[in-house]
């Protein structure tokens, strides 16, 4: 049960998020939404960064690029940690150290809002979204400023864990994702489920479909390889201990898909910039095109976002679970994994489950996000495209945010009972640790 401060700190959490959405009713100025509108459903890709905005960018809010910008420098900032080991270790050093990498973070977080900014612009300008050019200056500051109060008040609300809860930044993705699901569901039901004939069947399929699809999320979500480590000498005080090493089945959780996802969003806007919407590179990368009955050619789009989920895969899951510090790490405090030497055999072994594990893990992610993809094409329902992608965003941050609770539950049931005396002598224990 929660206690009255874990209660409160919900309470501010939610009235901020709240506060929040109130801010993607505010239109920029300028605006033909008619126009946006049919340029929206020419590319179901774009759907994409509509989802992530919580409809920001179909309403042409202040928030059409919402947090996205910020989720882009973190996951750039952490790339260039593997490169250049300096920053590093300002990621994983003392708290000024982390907190001086978080300020280069929001630095790198401006520049990239700016650029989407103008990008999007110049594309609105190009297709005659903007009711004039000289609109496009006020959408470019308003969409930057937008984006980066999200990631500040995100930031705000991760670090200070006295008044909120959870993970600020996550926790502003998985509302806009919320916000965008009943949309999704009305066309859906309009398009599928209450056209002519009898549509009991499409009807149970899509409710066991849906049900099925967010089951699966969160078993591949629980899914874990547990390596037993026997841990002997001084770390268990002269006697042998055995613990496990566990391995996840996606080390790097949703980001290989979102970073696929957006990745092909920008690159439709860079060729609507250039003037090739009409062509077989632009039709490539319309997700909508891909099931699509008569178009086969298009067909490879969706093996190049595959391509993409696995290599993304690899990639940041070799940052989130490194082989050879987990071994280092092992070595140092006497862990031996049965039947494999320490050092470099542990590493190698630790590469080798963990690529299995990865593989793994991106199969299920590629079924996750390409079956809706499949269903938008036959059943010609765009906005479905990214079901998928929401569905795994929004079970990855409510795990995350009850795992949060959890903990914050356990420290205060800690503290309640120090005070009564039934935990290292109660007040006394409690006085003498401050």
């Amino acid at each position: 049960m929660l206690d009255k401060q874990l209660k409160r700190r919900c309470m501010l959490t939610a009235l901020v998020l709240l506060g929040l959405r109130l801010f993607h009713l505010i239109p920029v100025p300028g605006v033909d939404t008619g126009h946006l509108a049919g340029m929206m459903e020419k590319n179901s890709l774009l759907g994409f960064l509509d989802h992530v905005s919580g409809n920001g960018l179909s309403g042409m809010s202040i928030m059409a690029l919402s947090i996205g910008p910020y989720i882009t420098a973190s996951i750039v900032m952490q790339l260039l940690g593997e490169v250049f080991p300096k920053l590093k270790d300002l990621q994983k050093g003392k708290p000024e150290e982390r907190r001086y990498f978080g300020r280069m973070t929001l630095g790198m977080s401006a520049g990239i809002s700016l650029a989407e900014s103008g990008v999007l612009a110049l594309s609105f300008m190009k297709q005659r979204v903007f009711l004039s050019n000289i609109w496009a200056v006020p959408g470019i500051l308003l969409w930057s400023v937008g984006s980066m109060a999200l990631a500040v008040i995100g930031k705000r609300v991760t670090e200070d864990k006295e008044h909120f809860i959870g993970n600020g930044i996550s926790l502003i993705l998985l509302v806009n994702i919320l916000a965008s699901y009943p949309g999704d569901i009305m066309e859906y039901i309009n398009m599928v489920m209450l056209g002519p004939g009898n549509r009991a069947m499409p009807a149970t399929l899509s409710i066991a479909g849906v049900t099925l699809l967010f089951g699966f999320t969160v078993y591949i979500h629980c899914v874990e390889k547990k390596i037993p480590v026997v841990y002997t000498g001084k770390v268990a005080a002269g006697r042998s201990s055995v613990s496990t090493l566990p391995v996840r089945l996606c080390p790097g959780g949703v980001v290989p898909v979102i970073f696929a996802s957006g990745l092909l969003s920008f690159a439709v806007l860079g060729l609507q910039l250039a003037g090739k919407e009409g062509t077989f590179a632009a039709g490539l990368l319309n997700a909508a095109n891909w099931f699509h009955t008569g178009m086969q050619e298009y067909t490879l789009g969706v093996a190049l976002y595959i391509v993409l989920i696995f290599l993304f895969s690899f990639y940041y899951s070799g940052m989130a679970f490194s082989p050879r510090e987990t071994a280092e790490t092992l070595k140092k405090n006497g862990g031996l994994i049965p039947n494999v030497r320490p050092g470099k055999p542990t590493e190698r072994y630790l590469r080798k489950e963990m690529r299995k594990m990865i593989a793994a893990g991106a199969a299920a992610l590629t079924v996750i996000a390409v079956i809706p993809i499949a269903l938008s094409g036959v059943f010609g329902v765009s906005r479905l495209s990214f079901f998928g992608t929401s569905v795994l965003i929004t079970v990855s941050v409510i795990m995350e945010t009850k795992k949060d609770i959890a903990m914050q539950m356990r420290a205060g049931e800690y503290m309640a009972k120090a005070r009564k005396g039934g935990l290292f002598y109660g007040e006394k224990a409690l006085s003498a640790s401050r």
